[in-house]
């Protein structure tokens, strides 16, 4: 996903009566909006043109993990003497992310993101591997049957939702490809006429 930085966006909204399928807009159905404050992070941006109107739909991302390029913008600009808040105003970040970064970079020297952040993973590699090889012994058991075998295995609880997810990375999925018989060129060449 690419995220675009910017300073100034002018976005026209349809107040009614729009048809996406179509993209019919009546003048008098669109209002504009207008903000120009600190550069906004936007996950992706919608642009058509419609006559003399112009609708643009912006969509904020609603995440802040930050490539390495923009960490050492901001390492860079808080050694150049910047403070905290005008980095957050500039970079539109809330200001416990500049710290959080000034921190790690004053007491470890780096940037880079600590491995193991984020929700640990509710099963184990073993318990994927046994749950692929259980899948693949029974191919018609489903997710819930799964799940109630890893319970009562390793009494680990887990919902359908992860173990589907669990199979999914193994290169097992739900919907399994139908084996036919090839065509013959005579019943291939009556298909194509």
């Amino acid at each position: 996903m690419q995220i675009l930085y910017v300073k100034y966006v002018s976005v026209y909204v349809c107040v009614g009566g729009a048809s996406r399928e179509t993209g019919l807009i009546s003048a008098r159905k669109v209002r504009r909006i207008s903000f120009a404050s600190t550069p906004r992070r936007i996950s992706w941006c919608y642009f058509a043109a419609i006559g003399k109107i112009q609708i643009v739909t912006v969509k904020m991302s609603n995440h802040q993990h930050l490539d390495d390029g923009m960490r050492w913008r901001i390492v860079g600009r808080l050694e150049a003497g910047q403070s905290q808040v005008q980095i957050c105003r500039e970079f539109n970040l809330t200001l416990s992310v500049v710290c959080n970064l000034w921190k790690q970079f004053q007491d470890t020297g780096s940037i880079e993101r600590k491995s193991g952040q984020g929700r640990p993973r509710a099963t184990t590699a073993t318990e994927d591997r046994y749950l692929s090889i259980i899948e693949r012994r029974n191919g018609g058991a489903t997710v819930s049957q799964l799940s109630r075998v890893l319970y009562v295995a390793t009494e680990t609880r887990v919902s359908r939702v992860t173990v589907s997810k669990r199979l999914h990375e193994t290169g097992l999925f739900a919907r399994r490809p139908a084996v036919c018989v090839p065509l013959t060129s005579t019943k291939r060449g009556v298909r194509l006429a």
